[in-house]
């Protein structure tokens, strides 16, 4: 547990300065974002992925928040002008959208359930895949007159293939998007009650995103020269602060119902005084009910 939990403190400390330094070449570099809000939705998701790793340690929803980070910050670092680390960031980038599908997809077990599911992410992936391979094919500035950028490996440098792969990545999101809402709605019509109480505030967060993700699905992929698409990367910072806490809540209040449910185990185990049996069913059940886990019925109970 100990040795576990160091791991984790380090590697907390290494993705902070991930962060923080990535928000630093940022600013040296002029990129025109609200530097705050941005570091703010990186450090949300690392608290609650660090947090989740160490109390869920066998889901992988704080797993898929750490690699999130992770590949979140690619594109600040890349602006630094360094040989091959420009296209690395902008390659490396692409994959934060479908971290994030898959971790909502996944949400509370780590664990897509359905074949639909996992076409829905995978066809997430093979676009993001797509574009950054048309990126490290052709992005080079320097090709097109950029003095100051550093040299890129691109052995075909297109601007205009980077941007219409850009383009049209964007507008099949609107389809994708479209795919996700129908995994979302099966993934809510197949729970049951209980399941639907534990599942509305991360649908809530999430379906709030995917309108932010439609509008984006219509403006500019520049979002420097677009005002309304720099305003949808914005919504996008902001809404990202909050989702990592919401899964995190959720998760938690899973264990805390599982853990009412092993002491109620352990108090049937020895004799009970008149009337605490009742309490403490009341007690678990209220417990299992306030975080939305669905309760198996319980079999006949012998007399006490």
């Amino acid at each position: 547990m100990t040795r576990r939990r160091s791991g984790l403190a380090a590697l907390g400390l290494v993705l902070v300065g991930w962060i923080i330094g990535g928000e630093w070449v940022s600013i040296h570099q002029h990129v025109p974002e609200n530097h705050f809000i941005d570091a703010l939705g990186g450090l949300s998701f690392l608290v609650a992925g660090l947090v989740a790793l160490d109390r869920r340690p066998g889901n992988a929803i704080g797993k898929l928040m750490i690699a999130y980070v992770a590949v979140s910050y690619l594109g600040n670092w890349g602006n630094l002008q360094v040989t091959a680390l420009p296209v690395i960031g902008f390659t490396g980038q692409q994959l934060g959208a479908p971290i994030l599908a898959q971790m909502v997809l996944s949400y509370p077990t780590g664990r897509l359930r359905t074949r639909f599911e996992r076409f829905v992410i995978g066809t997430i992936y093979a676009a993001a895949v797509g574009v950054g391979t048309v990126i490290l094919l052709a992005f080079d500035p320097r090709a097109d007159g950029c003095a100051r950028c550093a040299w890129e490996p691109a052995p075909f440098p297109s601007r205009s293939a980077v941007l219409t792969a850009q383009l049209i990545a964007q507008r099949l999101g609107f389809a994708v998007f479209l795919l996700f809402l129908a995994a979302v709605w099966l993934r809510w019509r197949r729970a049951t009650r209980a399941e639907r109480r534990g599942l509305a505030p991360p649908w809530v967060a999430v379906c709030i995103y995917v309108v932010v993700g439609l509008m984006g699905a219509f403006a500019s992929p520049n979002p420097v020269a677009d005002p309304f698409a720099y305003l949808i990367w914005e919504l996008h910072s902001v809404l990202q602060i909050a989702l990592p806490f919401v899964f995190l809540w959720g998760l938690l209040s899973t264990r805390l119902a599982r853990s009412a449910v092993g002491d109620l185990v352990i108090e049937l185990d020895r004799p009970l005084l008149p009337g605490e049996l009742r309490a403490s069913l009341a007690r678990t059940l209220g417990a299992v009910a306030a975080s939305g886990v669905p309760a198996r019925r319980p079999g006949p109970v012998g007399r006490c």
